[in-house]
């Protein structure tokens, strides 16, 4: 067996709280240590239909619950397509 040197990137994201996760034991301290270089905090837009019949509204509900300052919008009647003229305004709102 021969060593072999490797340059390797990892890009990871999550909406959970490292430390927190790290404290309770969830998340092993001396990984997040040698992954974690640059973190950035970017808020969440959730966007879901009332009537998804692939993924339950619920879901969202209770990510927009947990995800300190995430904004939740909640449509009617798009289904699971949020191809609309409705959602694409609360994107660029939201960007803007």
């Amino acid at each position: 067996s021969e060593v072999q040197k490797t340059d390797v990137r990892i890009v990871a994201a999550t909406n959970i709280n490292m430390h927190d996760a790290i404290a309770k034991e969830k998340f092993r301290e001396d990984l997040y240590y040698r992954l974690s270089t640059i973190e950035i905090n970017l808020p969440a837009l959730i966007i879901h239909d009332k009537y998804d019949k692939i993924t339950p509204v619920s879901a969202s509900r209770n990510i927009h619950k947990n995800w300190k300052g995430s904004t939740y919008i909640e449509t009617e009647g798009y289904g699971h397509s949020l191809y609309q003229e409705e959602v694409r305004k609360h994107i660029l709102d939201f960007l803007a």
